[in-house]
């Protein structure tokens, strides 16, 4: 696997990356968006209304789970694997949690999230897509509790949280990830 690194925003994730990934186009896609706030919506219920009125954009991922919020604050990626490599997300989640814990000791895992303080700081989704396996995370970064309990009309079942930057910052995150995720590549 030698996958390249793409930097997408939320355009291309509405009309051109499960396209992409069906064509086989594997890769690490580092999400920069335009939108100031935007939803990864799952098949949870959502306030589209509310999204429209307070600038939220909403990208259909067709996940089944709940809703992920995020801002331009925040660090989104999403790894595009070719099926017969056979890595489980599993691994993904305890290698990204391993990097996460040299700043965060007290972060682990529960289901497809990260947990620090009892507050979920990253969500993550799996969606097998042609002959590709999606996993996507969204690692929050930026304040907007409030937004949340706005636009999602189910209640978190775990308490929305953010990393605290003088533990770890976006772009020591990202350059720690994408440099594991490219010795992984050799």
């Amino acid at each position: 696997w030698k996958p390249k690194v793409n930097y997408i925003d939320e355009d291309y994730l509405d009309t051109q990356m499960e396209q992409d990934i069906i064509d086989c186009n594997d890769g690490i896609y580092i999400i920069a968006p335009k939108s100031k706030h935007y939803a990864f919506h799952g098949n949870d219920e959502i306030d589209i209304e509310q999204c429209r009125s307070t600038g939220v954009r909403v990208i259909e991922m067709g996940y089944s789970g709940g809703t992920i919020v995020g801002s331009s604050d925040d660090f989104g990626i999403l790894l595009v694997i070719p099926c017969e490599l056979m890595i489980e997300p599993i691994w993904i989640m305890q290698n990204v949690l391993a990097i996460i814990r040299e700043y965060v000791p007290e972060a682990e895992v529960i289901g497809n999230d990260i947990i620090v303080d009892g507050q979920k700081v990253m969500g993550s989704m799996v969606r097998n897509i042609g002959k590709s396996v999606v996993w996507a995370a969204q690692f929050t970064f930026g304040e907007y509790d409030k937004l949340i309990s706005t636009v999602c009309k189910k209640e978190a079942k775990k308490k929305p949280g953010r990393f605290k930057l003088e533990q770890l910052t976006r772009n020591v995150l990202e350059r720690r990830l994408v440099g594991w995720l490219r010795k992984q590549a050799r």
